[in-house]
């Protein structure tokens, strides 16, 4: 019998989904975005990366997205 995985935080572990409807857990770690800044993820071509993120301030600065659509959902605050 294989084991069966547990929940994970979306804190510490990003989420790939991919085309065929398959998901992939990514370690949340200080490789992470240089990598996928860098290309060495995948270029996410018809994927979506899920992750969350807390602030505690307003944003100093804008992203840009040439790529890609992001989605921010606000939890509390204003």
């Amino acid at each position: 019998m294989s084991e069966q995985p547990g929940p994970f935080e979306l804190k510490t572990n990003y989420l790939r989904l991919r085309e065929d409807c398959s998901a992939q857990v990514m370690p949340l770690n200080d490789e992470f975005w240089p990598k996928l800044m860098g290309g060495q993820l995948g270029d996410f071509r018809n994927e979506y990366l899920v992750i969350e993120m807390q602030f505690s301030e307003d944003w100093p600065t804008w992203e840009i997205h040439p790529n890609g659509d992001e989605i921010v959902y606000l939890i509390s605050g204003k």
